[in-house]
């Protein structure tokens, strides 16, 4: 029995010695694991806090390339250094650093040129006899640096943003607009004055530049490229990779006109002093892939013009036309190429978006119809993260990539 006592009595020391040795290290791993959690916690937000820092800074100045070296900060410090990845895209990388304890987090973060092919609709100035109306719908970010002006309630899909108010054409029962999207007053944007600079450059960089010429006729053929200078002219065909590899078509000084099926992915532009600067779409400018049908489609065209984009009146376009395109004019607008409407000309089908200064007219309202053209604008949704080659940027850096 003695024997037996003095057996628990051991057997029982050595057990309590196990468990609170155990007891002891889980105590000192449970200190150490807390430890290293708040040291971690306070270099990630460390490097959180200088990444937000930086990215005010390039907001502020895009060409914002100083970064930050060894900044104390809530008893730690962090770095912060800016690459430019591509100095022709202006594409930039910003590395983050924030240090706490022996403990270090990493912040990656990708900027690229924000796009005005982010628009489904824009415009700075608009006429107060122009109206949007109940046969009009709008899909995609919508803007008027104006006023929105209403006729029997439009349709309006994506969020729209004015720096002025909304009209209506005799109450708001009769014509307030259908804001599923959300809307918002009292905002601001301004538009370049020189966007098509850099579309030039890119133009005689790699691209295909027609000069010395008073008007341009361009038919997309899938993977050709039709032109010529007179109407009257036999058309001269090239393969569109090698007529312009970059993707840039550019007329200096001309009137362009346009047409076709794209396949690939180009920026047709032209500069000059009104009526020159001017870009006519003759007839259906469409994708060989419609990206719709196609999740997969690779096509995207951008029509950049100086002044005015407009649709030529010929009986080809007399129904209706379908346009797929993102469509920017920096000094005049899109709309109908005619002084007058006799009678209802169908739809402007659109997919892609319109930038342009100031609208213009593409009909009338008659009694109770409109004359002219109705719109049906869809918004290419690629154009949020993609835009067609070299289209004109808002002068602002944009994230498209964050890391931690």
């Amino acid at each position: 029995m003695g024997k037996l006592s003095l057996y628990l009595v051991l057997g029982f020391s050595i057990l309590y010695m196990i468990m609170g040795s155990n007891s002891s290290k889980m105590t000192t791993r449970t200190v150490e694991n807390m430890v290293d959690y708040n040291a971690k916690t306070k270099a990630h937000n460390i490097a959180v806090s200088a990444t937000n820092l930086a990215c005010n800074e390039i907001f502020l100045n895009s060409s914002w390339d100083d970064g930050y070296s060894n900044i104390d900060f809530e008893s730690g410090d962090f770095d912060v250094d800016i690459q430019v990845l591509d100095p022709w895209r202006n594409i930039r990388k910003l590395t983050t650093v924030g240090n706490y304890g022996g403990i270090s987090k990493t912040i990656e973060v990708i900027f690229q040129p924000s796009s005005f092919a982010k628009f489904a609709y824009l415009s700075i100035n608009d006429p107060t006899n122009l109206y949007w109306s109940n046969k009009d719908t709008i899909w995609g970010p919508f803007h008027s640096q104006g006023n929105i002006n209403a006729y029997r309630h439009p349709v309006f899909q994506g969020k729209a943003t004015t720096n002025g108010t909304v009209k209506y054409y005799q109450s708001e029962a009769l014509d307030a607009p259908m804001f599923y999207g959300g809307f918002e007053s009292g905002v601001s944007l301004t538009f370049p004055a020189s966007g098509l600079d850099n579309i030039q450059s890119l133009a005689n960089d790699d691209g295909h530049v027609f000069s010395g010429k008073d008007t341009v006729y361009v038919t997309f053929v899938g993977d050709s490229i039709k032109y010529r200078f007179k109407y009257s002219d036999p058309e001269t065909t090239e393969l569109a990779s090698s007529f312009a590899p970059n993707g840039i078509i550019y007329a200096e000084n001309s009137i362009l006109r346009l047409k076709g099926v794209v396949k690939g992915q180009y920026t047709v532009a032209c500069n000059g002093t009104a009526p020159k600067g001017n870009i006519y779409l003759d007839d259906n400018i469409v994708y060989n892939s419609d990206p719709r049908i196609n999740p997969d489609s690779k096509d995207m065209l951008g029509i950049v013009s100086k002044n005015n984009v407009l649709i030529t009146n010929n009986v080809a376009n007399q129904s209706s036309i379908d346009i797929h395109a993102s469509i920017y004019c920096e000094k005049g607008g899109f709309g109908a190429g005619w002084p007058s409407f006799t009678k209802p000309n169908g739809n402007i089908n659109l997919l892609g978006g319109i930038q342009n200064y100031s609208r213009v007219q593409i009909g009338v309202i008659q009694g109770s119809e409109i004359w002219g053209f109705n719109r049906r604008y869809r918004y290419d949704d690629r154009l949020m993260i993609a835009s067609p080659p070299g289209y004109p940027g808002t002068g602002q850096l944009e994230i498209v990539s964050w890391f931690e």
